[in-house]
């Protein structure tokens, strides 16, 4: 995704509203979840869009623990990822403790 806002194929706020936005709205979690107002679950990742980053099957912070991309330089990284403020990834490393998030069910969005 970010790669795509380098190479100018897409806005970083058509990001935020296809990935955030929008699946809040979806799933009636909106404005709770997918946006940023008094009120909002600000859950936040901060970017540099100019980084460039090779993807490695050894950086993969999933269960699976591989990506089919593995090997490709791309332009954009994620330096830090917020949950309720606090921080929970900072610079490839995963800093928040396990389960720190909070299920928020359909229809408690208000």
């Amino acid at each position: 995704m970010l790669n795509g806002v380098a190479e100018g194929k897409v806005s970083i706020e058509r990001i935020a509203e296809v990935f955030a936005t929008n699946p809040a709205k979806i799933l009636d979690l909106y404005p709770r979840k997918g946006s940023l107002q008094v009120g909002a679950d600000a859950d936040l990742t901060i970017v540099d869009l100019d980084r460039e980053q090779t993807l490695r099957n050894e950086n993969v912070v999933a269960k699976c623990g591989w990506t089919p991309l593995d090997g490709l330089t791309i332009t954009g990284d994620v330096e830090t990822t917020l949950v309720r403020g606090e921080p929970v990834y900072h610079e490839g490393e995963v800093v928040g403790d396990p389960g720190y998030g909070e299920f928020v069910r359909r229809g408690e969005a208000e």
